[in-house]
């Protein structure tokens, strides 16, 4: 599933007008990428935990050329699935993602019930969904 299609079905699912769940989907996109340089864990409800993961930058020689290529720092996310008997939703993005996108939580609270719903919706069917 690509991102354009991910974003139709969760504007058809949250029933948002296509411009407000594009802003909302990029402005999770902008929470998440900055959360992730601070290194602060990311709660969706109904999906998980994101943790990232600094790698810094490293050089890899070839042996057999002697060429060496310098590799850039990149940051990497690994998600705890959400589980509903162990984990609570304190510490999850739609308030910051409703002051980001100057909406109001319940906009912003259907809005990631929705992208959860579709995001688990797919996993089970096995389908690759990108963000």
């Amino acid at each position: 599933m690509t991102h354009k299609e991910f974003l139709n079905e969760l504007q058809k699912s949250c029933h948002a007008d296509h411009h407000q769940c594009a802003s909302l989907l990029n402005a999770l996109i902008k929470l998440m990428a900055q959360a992730a340089i601070d290194q602060i864990p990311v709660t969706i409800p109904g999906l998980g935990t994101f943790n990232s993961h600094k790698h810094p930058e490293y050089i890899q020689e070839d042996h057999l050329t002697g060429q060496q290529t310098l590799y850039p720092p990149r940051i990497s996310y690994r998600m705890q699935p959400y589980n509903p008997q162990t984990d609570h939703e304190e510490g999850s993005i739609e308030q910051e993602l409703a002051e980001y996108a100057n909406l109001d939580v319940e906009v912003t609270d259907k809005f990631i019930r929705s992208l959860a719903d579709t995001v688990v919706n797919h996993l089970h069917k096995h389908d690759e969904v990108e963000i």
